[in-house]
This record gives C-alpha cells, sequence and structure tokens, in this order.
C-alpha cells in the first residue's frame, strides 16, 4: 500500500550562531596644549627640553612683538623630530628638522606656536630647544657734523669766502645762512658773500644727514664786519695854452689828475664835440673870443665821485700883416725909351699887383718887373697897386 504522507520540503535558510566579542583599536594621540615659555627677566632667550614618545607632539607658546626676530635652535639627543612655527591663527611661519636651525622676523604683535613632532616610530625622542626673540637693531649711523672754515672780519663791500671743508658723516645737504637777511645758499661747499652794512654776523651751515638717525649739525661763526675805508676821490687837472690865435692847433693834457678814474670827458666851450676817454687832446677855434675849456673826470668806485677842472683860453684874430707896394726906377726919361720899372722891396702878403703908367696904356698884372715907353712930353704918374 502507497504511503499517502505528505513530504517534507527541505528548509532553504541556513544559520548559524556567532558569538561576537570587541576588539581593542589604538587611542588615538591627543593634541597637546601649548606650554607657555617665559623669558626670565632682563633675558632674551629660554631653553626647553623634554621627550616625545613614537609620532608624539609637543607645543609651546609665547608672546612676541611685531618686527621681533624669533630664532628655534632644535637639537635630538635621540630620534628625529621636526618643529613648525605659526601664529595663532594657524598662519605658518617655517618649518625646520632638527638640527636645522630656524629664525624669522615676526610680522605681528600675538602669540606664536612651536610645535615639535616626532618622526620616530621605533622609540621615544630627547630633544633639547633654545628659543630666543630679539628686536633687530642696525649699527648706530655715522652723525653728522657741520664745519665753518673762513674770515671772522672784514669790511663792507668785500668779498668774503667760506667752505665747510672739515664737514663729516653721509651728509645729504647743507644750508647757509649769512645772518643779514639775504636768501640762504644750498648744498654748496664754497660760499661767497658780501656784506653790505658794518656790523657782528650770526654765519650758520646746516648740514643734513642722509639717513634717518644720521640727524643734522649747525655751526655758527660769527663775523665782524667793519665800515669800509673812505674811498679814494678823483682830481682832474687841466694842462695847456691859456691864449691862442684863431686856426691854431692848440694841445692840452690831463697829467697830474689822480685817483682811481674810470672815464673822463674834455668840452672845449665852442660848441664843438666833446672828446673822451683821451688823456691829451688837441683843438682848433675858428673864431676869436674867450673859452672854458672844461675835463670832467669820473671815479672807478662808489664813493670815489667825480670832479671837474675848467681853463678859460683867450683866442684871438689872426694878426693882418700890412702890404706894401715899392716901386724902382728912374723918374725921367725920353719919348720912345724904354724905362724899366721894379717892385722890389715891397712887403707883406701880397696876393696880386697892378701897375698902371698913367698914359692911357693898358695895366699890366702880377708882374715885379716891367718895362714901359712913353710916346708924348709930359709927366706921369706911375702907380703899384698891392
Amino acid at each position: 500500500m502507497a504511503d499517502c504522507t505528505t513530504p517534507v520540503a527541505p528548509n532553504p535558510t541556513a544559520s548559524k550562531t556567532v558569538a561576537a566579542t570587541s576588539t581593542s583599536l589604538p587611542a588615538p594621540i591627543p593634541t597637546p596644549t601649548p606650554q607657555r615659555i617665559h623669558f626670565a627677566a632682563g633675558t632674551t632667550s629660554a631653553t626647553v627640553s623634554g621627550v616625545l614618545p613614537p609620532g608624539g607632539k609637543k607645543e609651546y607658546a609665547l608672546r612676541a612683538l611685531a618686527g621681533q626676530i624669533m630664532t628655534v635652535n632644535p637639537s635630538a639627543v635621540t630620534g628625529v623630530f621636526q618643529v613648525t612655527i605659526r601664529r595663532a591663527n594657524g598662519a605658518v611661519l617655517g618649518t625646520a628638522n632638527a638640527p636645522t636651525i630656524w629664525s624669522g622676523t615676526l610680522p605681528a604683535t600675538d602669540d606664536y606656536i612651536v610645535t615639535l613632532q616626532s618622526f620616530d616610530s621605533a622609540g621615544n625622542t630627547n630633544y633639547t630647544m633654545l628659543i630666543s626673540i630679539v628686536y633687530d637693531i642696525p649699527p648706530t649711523p655715522e652723525a653728522v657734523k657741520a664745519v665753518i672754515n673762513g674770515p671772522t672780519r672784514g669790511q663792507m663791500g668785500q668779498t668774503l669766502t667760506c667752505n665747510s671743508y672739515g664737514s663729516s658723516g653721509p651728509i645729504a645737504g647743507a644750508v647757509w645762512d649769512f645772518g643779514d637777511g639775504s636768501p640762504a645758499v644750498y648744498d654748496a661747499q664754497e660760499v661767497t658773500h658780501i656784506y653790505n652794512a658794518p656790523g657782528t654776523y650770526r654765519l650758520s651751515l646746516t648740514a643734513q644727514g642722509e639717513h634717518i638717525g644720521t640727524g643734522s649739525d649747525t655751526t655758527v661763526m660769527h663775523v665782524v664786519v667793519d665800515p669800509a675805508p673812505e674811498p679814494e676821490h678823483v682830481i682832474a687837472v687841466i694842462n695847456g695854452p691859456s691864449s691862442g690865435q684863431v686856426g691854431e692847433s692848440l694841445t692840452f693834457n690831463s697829467n697830474g689828475s689822480s685817483g682811481p678814474i674810470a672815464s673822463s670827458a674834455w668840452d672845449f666851450g665852442d660848441g664843438s664835440a666833446p672828446v673822451y676817454d683821451a688823456s691829451q687832446v688837441t683843438h682848433i677855434y675858428s673864431a676869436p673870443g674867450t673859452y672854458r675849456v672844461s675835463l670832467t673826470v669820473q671815479g672807478e668806485h662808489v664813493g670815489s665821485g667825480s670832479d671837474t677842472a675848467v681853463m678859460t683860453v683867450v683866442i684871438q684874430d689872426v694878426p693882418v700883416e700890412q702890404v706894401i707896394a715899392v716901386i724902382n726906377g728912374p723918374d725921367t726919361g725920353a719919348i720912345g725909351q724904354p724905362l724899366l720899372f721894379d717892385s722890389y722891396g715891397s712887403s707883406g702878403p701880397i696876393a696880386s699887383a697892378v701897375w698902371d703908367f698913367g698914359d692911357g696904356s693898358s695895366l699890366v698884372y702880377d708882374q715885379d718887373q716891367v718895362s714901359h715907353v712913353f710916346y708924348a712930353l709930359g709927366t706921369y704918374r706911375v702907380t703899384l697897386s698891392v
């Protein structure tokens, strides 16, 4: 007989009970709290030391000012580690692997964090670290020094010369002040100056340094200015004739004139043109009269003045020499006889002569000697006009 029981279906799901146990994970290394470094009073550095576990960190904090220079000098007795320097806001300034020294100028007044990170996974790292903070103090610049060389006494109107030789330091500019209200003179090693009034003047030179810290320096010299000596006055002298004739060449000179003469002018008093800057002159007067001859000289310097010399010249007409006619010859003769006459013995500036024999014959001109024949009896008047 067949078995009519229903077969049992196989179970499609297999299961196994497993007991779960907790496994221990390595604990994370905590971020260290920075240890604040304080410098002992009067010092600019501090040394710290310690031990870093494998892969461990150590942080130090210190306060510093902008512009200061921080130097970190790490050294490892054992192990290897790196130093990182950063600001409180996390901005990294630099890193260095021990024993490399790191140094830098700090950008701001802030807290600065120095982190030591061990790279030794096998053992502890023994470290020592020197941290110093100083200002970068530049060398003290050479100060400038002003020096004046020159006369301490002079005269009004005299040119005085001064210089700054011997001044020292990095001089960028210089200002001279003469103490009399005149304009200052800038950036000159040598200067000249004229004081126009007597007195005591404060002459100063101020030198300005080229760099910050070199400063400036002013030196002062007092100058006594005396009144100028009384200038020599010019004197005009005329030498020459005090009389002459019309048409005569007269000579005059200025010998004996004295002083610093710059120019001269002759005036002859007859309306003719003056003659300038001549020590000797000649002149001809064309008409009789009394004339005023003058010589004016002008001084070369202020205060030497001018001077005029005058002399009077009397000019006379040229004396006129009278002409005199003389006839030489016979006072009797015969009709038809040639009679010889001459004018020898006549004198004076004779320009012409005219013979007239008184018988109506032609006149004879400009002859010293003439011959004439009378053709009728009588008494005749022979004349010679010169």
